[in-house]
């Protein structure tokens, strides 16, 4: 017999009954189930029905369960990772600032050249990450220091003892806790070995505040027991945020993931903890000898979830009673088991849009940092920085570039004539020309309203870079259809700068080349103009011509 027609055969029983069809002589004269032999076997097969039915609903439940517990670990797991590596790539860069004081200070000493050196404390002032500099001796003599007020005099012997303890590891770096500030334990020591060739091996000290990296990440939303924290690759604890407060490591070395390490890539383990279990989230970095992790109590994690469990075992718990006192009771219980399910599976699909929209979120944020949200181009904050690493390549490979700084001429006047959206347009319209024309190793950046910048990367010879800046005058020059409705006339004057031969650091080709370009403006604009040193001399420099300032690394 089939469950469904069982149940519409005792709904027609009742419902005749009430209606008065049935008699009771009606029912009397039934001497058997309208089935066939007798209905002794509807009892239990009504219980059975009910038990495989609870049976089901009990394993369903709890393989539900289960399955939001995994998810919800699933989900902290990923914001752990999210936090992790936004994190090292943060530090990574701060810490890659070294290499640039490092060639500075190997340039100025092997050249005997101090005004140089004058410039750091300027620089260190400006990122924010290094505070202070000591340059010394492989016997630990000064030989310069951004802060002329500290006195190194007691820690010669020690800097010493280290820099011969480490010679010849290749290590990016030294740490000691002894040469750490009392007062300032966050800001720590940080020994990079330089190879000069007038003074042979040195050691630069810089002074890191990772404190002041950590509490940019200070209202980061991870729980209660939450912590961020960053310690050396031996397991040496360095410092940590805790409940959105900067603390100072004073336990031992946490070695626990040493085994299971990989370098640049993001691990997620249960570790025990003063009796908890905690899930970390931990990166080693390849580049440098730290590790970041954050943790969170799995307790504080589950907490919600463990009473929202429990209820949910005590309803089952009651349905299954008021299940055993009859087969109505079932149908009931199996309606309930329905709706809690779909609200479980409702929850998933939320949270599963959650994660997309946070991880979407993300990405667009990464993307604005970077990106000019008109043109798609770089910033100039972005710009800065991958030319920096291109001369730096360039220099290595014994290669030359060049930076080409373009402005739009009468731009003002088409948008005082026709608007700032068609303006817009033609700016687009520029971007895409400059894709287009450029190659694919070119680094091109909006830099600001109609100024575009552009570095030209492993040239080998002079005139292809005269070619390629008369082909872009050419190019841009060709006239600008359907703009709104609008054919649009414009001409670039383009400044050039060229490295090695007029500058080897992006601020001062920035500077040489707008200098440039605002002399191919005054005189007939269509054209270009290499830069040359008369030229910033002239009256033609223009007032608040190009801010040197290195840009801050977050």
């Amino acid at each position: 017999m089939k469950p469904d027609s069982l149940v519409l055969y005792l709904h027609k029983m009742a419902t005749q009954r009430s209606s008065g069809t049935i008699t009771p002589s009606n029912s009397t004269n039934a001497g058997s189930c309208p089935w066939g032999r007798g209905c002794s076997f509807l009892p239990v097969a009504v219980g059975v029905l009910g038990l495989c039915l609870l049976l089901a609903a009990w394993i369903l439940t709890l393989n539900q369960l289960d399955a939001n517990r995994r998810s919800l670990l699933d989900r902290v797991t990923t914001e752990q990772h999210n936090i992790v590596s936004i994190i090292s790539k943060n530090l990574s860069q701060a810490m890659d600032d070294h290499r640039a004081l490092a060639t500075m200070v190997r340039s100025a000493l092997d050249h005997q050249d101090t005004a140089e050196l004058s410039h750091i404390p300027e620089l260190l002032s400006g990122q924010h990450f290094f505070n202070r500099m000591l340059v010394c001796s492989q016997n630990g003599t000064p030989l310069y220091q951004s802060s002329p007020g500290v006195d190194y005099t007691g820690k010669q012997t020690l800097i010493a003892a280290l820099v011969k303890e480490h010679h010849g590891n290749n290590e990016p770096f030294i740490f000691s806790l002894k040469l750490l500030r009392p007062n300032a334990p966050w800001q720590v020591p940080l020994l990079f070995p330089i190879a000069t060739n007038r003074l042979g091996p040195i050691t630069m000290i810089l002074e890191a505040d990772l404190g002041y990296l950590l509490n940019l990440y200070q209202d980061v939303l991870i729980g209660h027991s939450g912590t961020i924290r960053i310690q050396t690759l031996s397991g040496q604890p360095l410092v940590h945020i805790e409940q959105g407060a900067l603390l100072v490591e004073t336990s031992t070395a946490n070695i626990y993931w040493q085994a299971n390490r990989q370098f640049d890539q993001t691990k997620t383990d249960s570790f025990q903890d003063h009796g908890h279990t905690v899930l970390t989230s931990y990166r080693p970095l390849s580049a440098y000898p730290l590790t970041i992790s954050v943790g969170q109590d799995q307790d504080e994690i589950l907490r919600k979830y463990a009473h929202w469990r429990r209820q949910q075992l005590m309803i089952l718990n009651v349905i299954t009673l008021l299940s055993l006192l009859g087969f109505g009771w079932l149908g009931w219980v199996a309606h309930q088991n329905h709706h809690y399910l779909q609200a479980l599976i409702q929850a998933n699909h939320q949270n599963g849009q959650l994660i997309n929209q946070l991880e979407h979120e993300h990405r667009q944020a990464v993307d604005a940092a970077s990106r000019d949200p008109l043109t798609d181009l770089y910033n100039r904050r972005l710009f800065i920085e991958l030319a920096q690493k291109h001369l730096m390549h360039s220099k290595r490979k014994d290669l030359k570039s060049a930076v080409l700084f373009l402005d739009l001429d009468r731009f003002k006047e088409i948008n005082d004539t026709y608007g700032h959206g068609v303006g817009d347009l033609l700016l687009k319209k520029v971007a895409d020309r400059l894709r287009e024309t450029l190659r694919e190793a070119d680094v091109i950046a909006r830099y600001g309203g109609d100024e575009f910048v552009i570095l030209l990367d492993g040239i080998t010879r002079d005139d292809h870079v005269f070619q390629i800046t008369e082909k872009l005058v050419h190019t841009l020059s060709r006239p600008y259809d359907d703009l709104d409705g609008q054919t649009i006339f414009t001409t670039p004057s383009i400044g050039v700068a060229q490295y090695p031969q007029h500058a080897e650091d992006i601020q001062t080709l920035l500077l040489q080349a707008d200098v440039a370009m605002y002399w191919s403006k005054e005189n007939g604009r269509a054209q270009w103009t290499l830069f040359h040193p008369r030229l910033a001399s002239s009256s033609t420099l223009r007032k608040g011509a190009l801010s040197t300032t290195i840009p801050k690394e977050v």
